[in-house]
């Protein structure tokens, strides 16, 4: 058989898939398939709970990484490559709490210039602070 592959500019075969011309008829060859079949009901639950938690992980990742003062972008933006990827849900709670307050005020309870308020004290703000005093951006020191 002779088969003609009809192949369009790259925003096209984003959109639609590869279509393939034979002699007599059509046929719809999909280019992006899914890797996993879900056989489960259970199983797409889960899928979207995995994107989702991968989602808001990004979204923390982006909101620690663009803050208003330089040093906050470079302390809290490394602790968040750092450690995202290994927080549970309670932690990335924590975190996106943190997120929430004010730059200076942040800086200054990361730095250890004043205490964390209780509310915000938790496991991963004492991450945080410990994380800033180990010189994260290996300065070394000249006598």
């Amino acid at each position: 058989q002779n088969v003609i592959k009809l192949t369009g500019s790259r925003s096209f075969l984003k959109r639609c898939p590869t279509l393939q011309f034979t002699k007599n008829q059509w046929q719809v060859n999909r280019v992006a398939q899914f890797s996993t079949a879900q056989t489960a009901g259970d199983a797409g639950e889960t899928n979207e709970e995995e994107m989702r938690l991968a989602r808001y992980k990004r979204k923390l990742l982006y909101q620690s990484k663009q803050r208003g003062m330089k040093e906050n972008c470079i302390l809290v933006g490394g602790f968040a490559e750092k450690y995202l990827s290994t927080m549970n849900t309670s932690e990335l709670a924590q975190f996106d709490k943190l997120l929430q307050e004010i730059d200076p005020a942040l800086n200054e309870w990361i730095c250890g210039v004043h205490p964390f308020p209780p509310d915000l004290d938790g496991t991963v703000a004492q991450n945080m602070k410990t994380f800033a005093n180990n010189n994260p951006l290996n300065y070394t020191f000249v006598p």
